[in-house]
């Protein structure tokens, strides 16, 4: 007489397999919530960096900047819970167009630092994004 089920073997096979698959993906779990968290820091950096920008090439000054940014800035290093915003002195920079005109471009180097952390809150590391402002010099007639 043939019996129809599983041996204990048979069993602990299919147990082992699901053990093994299962812990695969709550390690994969931890992993994309690790790497989602260093997005959303990366992104909400970026954007501050880029607001800025912004507020330095309609001529407010760092200081008043970093007061009006709706992230807790400040001025050099970035710290516990603050990103680090600096803006270096203007430079003029001689150029020459395509027809051979010269012309001069004001420009000002800024870094953003921000600390990215672990799952667990701890500081891992900072990151810094350094991104150089050309100053408008030329206000074009408006049609």
């Amino acid at each position: 007489m043939k019996t129809r089920g599983f041996s204990l073997v048979e069993a602990m096979m299919a147990a082992a397999i699901i053990a093994v698959g299962l812990t695969a993906a709550a390690s994969l779990v931890g992993a994309l919530m690790a790497k989602e968290e260093l997005n959303t820091v990366s992104l909400r950096a970026a954007n501050l960096h880029e607001q800025a920008i912004m507020l330095y090439r309609l001529g407010l000054s760092p200081a008043r900047i970093r007061e009006i940014l709706p992230e807790t800035c400040v001025d050099g290093t970035a710290s516990s819970g603050a990103f680090g915003l600096t803006f270096g002195s203007p430079a003029t920079v001689a150029n020459q167009d395509s027809s051979g005109s010269s012309f001069t471009v004001r420009t000002v180097a800024s870094t953003l630092t921000y600390p990215v952390k672990t799952p667990d809150g701890t500081t891992l590391s900072y990151v810094s994004n350094s991104v150089t402002i050309v100053l408008p010099s030329t206000v074009w007639p408006v049609p």
